[in-house]
């Protein structure tokens, strides 16, 4: 399963579901550029009003920060977000571009 959720979301470090798979909580990297990269996490309540969020974690250079409103994402930062499984892509979307669907696998070993 685990291999299973890195695929549907490519770009993800990390994928887990609760709620029966209904909520995830992905872990990804922010790149520079990204619509939320400098931003406040307030913004993104604002940016995307339809996209019930919540950032769990923020890790900056290998620390934990725990996240508040005026908390500002930097390029690099991996950020850990809750969100409805049908959410996942546009949340991902605003903090590093979006890769294409992967069309073939290899799992070697």
């Amino acid at each position: 399963d685990h291999v299973r959720r890195l695929i549907e979301h490519p770009g993800a470090l990390q994928v887990l579901e609760f709620a029966g798979g209904l909520v995830q909580l992905v872990a990804v990297k922010a790149f520079y550029g990204g619509p939320l990269v400098g931003q406040d996490l307030a913004f993104l309540g604002k940016h995307m009003p339809n996209v019930e969020t919540r950032v769990a974690a923020i890790y900056r250079r290998n620390r934990p920060i725990i996240p508040r409103g005026d908390t500002v994402i930097e390029a690099d930062d991996e950020v850990f977000f809750l969100a409805a499984r049908r959410d996942i892509r546009a949340v991902m979307s605003e903090l590093r571009k979006v890769e294409r669907d992967f069309r073939r696998v290899v799992i070697a070993g």
